[in-house]
């Protein structure tokens, strides 16, 4: 535990860049890794949308979408309670994150018994064989596991190692899908097999890079497993919400209308969300600083990091208009069967720069350890979007099911920073009328 914590007070002892520009540089490899993360189905859209079908896109969405669904349950969201405790010096980090992945593990067999269970329910709704179901738990269970690895490499600072893993994932991922879909003719499966296969793979080598780096001890600790399950389980509420929000609209087209509306629509969805992408890297890279602002409660910090998120707020809103602007352009990679989702792009694109602002005050109320607010919103604001979808799909079709994306989006960040206010206080309005000196983060 003590060596842990004079490790990383050496690592950052010998770093003698300035904390802006730490900052300035992390951010550039958030940016950059997540893009190539994140645009994996943006990059292989025109490729794609001209070896699939929309039927058989849509097949793929919903695996994606089903993913995320059980990713929601895998390790019961665990793996935000590691990177909080990560600042904590008095944690072992090592045995919390052994026994953070001891939960993985008997979690994952509790939602793989409930796949089985809800299988033929679960085939009609996404078309999917019983098969890829199942092997969706286990990517599941895999991106748990890169998740760990990329948040201890984004405690410690090391975002060059997060970024390099992250781009080597995204290739292995992009890699394999070309080569099972366009070189073997292997079609939807092939684009499927693409993504588990990545995740296996990187899942495996991030446990061994864990345990090589001394960062995992393979024993089971009930303090800190009760410490984890009251951070992760009251967030999982948040986590359905959120997946009911980001992905509702795909689970009421496939049931309204068909997967080939799934697929038109989700093409469309994978362009207008870059907005998103580019959001969750800034905040990435903001996020250790503003935490530090909080633990050292500095009022002229908390001041600097309020004028900073109200400037973060108009770019966001400037980039989601601009970018819908690009629509009919940006369309013209896809192809003749998937030309009619201009304006599904222009609601989406304004919908991630609402869903970028959220997660810049989400931080506050992680930070205040209120997760159980945030999952009432969370849950609260998904199901009501899944009933406005519905609602909007009924009478607009596809466009329908932006508008009501959209629309949750700005919800949600309205409600979260209402709650962030509360959790934390802020000179949300004072920052504007009182000078900030002109000092270095």
């Amino acid at each position: 535990m003590k060596a842990e914590g004079c490790q990383s007070s050496r690592e950052a002892m010998s770093d003698n860049r300035p904390a802006w520009r730490r900052l300035a540089e992390n951010a550039v490899i958030y940016t950059v890794s997540n893009a190539a993360s994140s645009a994996v189905p943006f990059l292989l859209l025109p490729f794609l949308t001209r070896w699939l079908s929309p039927e058989e896109y849509g097949l793929v969405t919903m695996y994606s979408t089903l993913l995320a669904a059980l990713g929601a349950l895998a390790g019961l969201s665990v793996h935000g309670a590691v990177s909080v405790r990560m600042f904590d010096r008095q944690t072992s980090h090592a045995r919390y994150i052994g026994t953070a992945l001891y939960i993985l593990g008997v979690s994952l067999l509790a939602v793989a018994a409930a796949v089985l269970l809800a299988s033929p329910w679960l085939e009609a709704w996404s078309g999917l064989p019983a098969g890829w179901l199942l092997l969706a738990v286990l990517a599941a269970g895999g991106q748990f596991l890169v998740n760990i690895r990329l948040v201890v490499w984004q405690v410690e600072g090391k975002a060059l190692r997060y970024g390099s893993f992250q781009f080597l994932q995204v290739a292995v991922n992009v890699g394999l899908s070309l080569l099972l879909v366009a070189g073997l003719h292997h079609g939807w499966s092939g684009r499927l097999a693409g993504i588990s296969i990545a995740l296996y793979l990187f899942a495996a080598i991030g446990l061994a890079s864990l345990m090589r780096a001394g960062r995992i001890e393979w024993r089971f600790d009930p303090e800190y497993a009760r410490d984890a399950l009251r951070f992760g389980v009251p967030l999982m509420p948040h986590a359905i919400g959120s997946l009911f929000i980001a992905a509702g609209d795909r689970m009421i087209i496939a049931g309204a209308l068909n997967l080939h509306e799934v697929g038109m629509y989700a093409a469309a969805m994978q362009i207008g969300l870059v907005i998103s992408m580019i959001a969750d890297a800034v905040t990435k890279a903001l996020g250790p600083w503003i935490y530090k602002v909080l633990a050292d409660g500095d009022a002229t910090m908390k001041r600097r990091v309020v004028r900073m998120t109200y400037a973060y707020f108009a770019g966001m809103l400037a980039l989601g208009v601009g970018f819908g602007f690009l629509a009919p352009w940006l369309l013209a990679f896809l192809g003749e069967q998937y030309r009619s989702g201009a304006t599904v792009i222009r609601w989406v694109a304004l919908g991630g720069a609402f869903s970028g602002m959220y997660l810049m005050v989400v931080a506050y109320v992680f930070y205040a350890k209120r997760s159980e607010l945030l999952s009432a919103a969370s849950l609260t604001i998904g199901l009501g979007n899944l009933a406005l979808s519905y609602f909007l799909v009924t009478r607009h079709g596809a466009v329908g099911a932006a508008q009501a994306y959209a629309a949750s989006q700005f919800l949600m960040f309205v409600v979260v920073w209402l709650i962030a206010a509360k959790c934390h206080p802020m000179p949300w309005r004072g920052a504007l009328r009182n000078p900030v000196p002109n000092q270095a983060i």
